[in-house]
């Protein structure tokens, strides 16, 4: 007998938010319906797609996969996941995205982490990154709950009661990009939440993602900082050391891609938020290398003119 065809078996509300998801979702979809826990709804909530995304979501026969739209992609990600949990039936709650897969058996792990643990109100497993192909990269830090101070250590493995999410209320969307952690957080301040061991989650790093088009990791480090200052109470100098940080590994970033300005950009910015981040020797290296990159640029212009 499987686990979901036991009579005490608890629904669960997967929602899956996309937006011209067209090139994973068939895979991201069938790692749910290939799961060993079998008594879950999958909410798709589309927000708007004009590349056949919704074709290939109707074209799936489960009667466990349901398609709602998300008009005009109103309030972005935080938007579809209210939309999606506003249409859910389950007892138990999680969401994935159109680009990312589940272990087989990761609802079964995170459903008895919560019956296991009925203290929690959330839970949350491990995860690996893969590439476009994916092909396994590394593990991702599995850090725990108390670490919600500096960074999000949930990751995309993760589930929680119904019972939280009505106390804690939607997902807000002055948090865009930093959304979970900030939803997180608010758990954290009214729940325990569990760290469960193993990594049941295949998160896909690509450029077309939402954080690995502009520069989009760095901006959600950020918001992440003001969702910990309005949470958690982050004190100011610290909240100014995380923003700096954030600047600062942009313009790493900015550097990596020879967009020399936008690392002085994001260096100045660094300085206005935490002075002295600059004193540090890699920001100092930055800075300097930045400079002759820009002044070899103007010299091999000046020779070719």
């Amino acid at each position: 007998m499987t686990q979901s065809s036991s009579r005490h078996a608890h629904l669960l509300s997967v929602v899956l938010p996309t937006l011209n998801g067209s090139r994973f979702i068939r895979s991201s979809i069938e790692s749910c319906l290939t799961q060993t826990y079998e008594q879950f709804e999958l909410i798709v909530v589309d927000g708007g797609s004009t590349d056949g995304t919704r074709a290939i979501v109707e074209g799936i026969s489960d009667p466990r996969v349901r398609l709602v739209s998300q008009p005009g992609n109103a309030d972005s990600l935080p938007g579809a996941l209210n939309v999606g949990f506003g249409n859910a039936r389950g007892e138990y709650y999680t969401w994935t995205q159109d680009d990312d897969l589940y272990a087989p058996d990761a609802f079964a792990v995170l459903v008895a982490g919560l019956e296991n643990h009925p203290e929690a109100g959330m839970v949350y497993a491990g995860q690996v990154f893969i590439d476009d192909d994916g092909k396994e990269l590394r593990a991702a830090n599995h850090f725990w709950p108390e670490d919600l101070v500096w960074t999000n250590p949930i990751g995309q493995c993760f589930m929680y009661r119904r019972t939280v999410a009505q106390a804690v209320g939607l997902y807000d969307a002055r948090f865009v990009m930093a959304e979970d952690a900030h939803y997180w957080m608010r758990i954290h301040r009214r729940s325990k939440i569990v760290r469960l061991p193993g990594h049941y989650f295949y998160h896909r790093l690509h450029e077309q993602s939402l954080t690995g088009r502009d520069y989009g990791a760095y901006a959600a480090l950020r918001v992440a900082a003001q969702a910990r200052r309005e949470v958690l109470g982050l004190p100011p100098r610290d909240f100014r050391r995380q923003v700096a940080a954030a600047y600062v590994e942009e313009g790493f970033a900015a550097y990596g891609r020879r967009e020399f300005d936008h690392v002085r950009r994001c260096l100045r910015r660094a300085a206005l938020r935490q002075p002295r981040c600059l004193a540090k020797r890699e920001a100092v290296l930055l800075w300097t290398r930045s400079l002759a990159q820009t002044a070899r640029a103007r010299v091999a212009r000046k020779s070719r003119s």
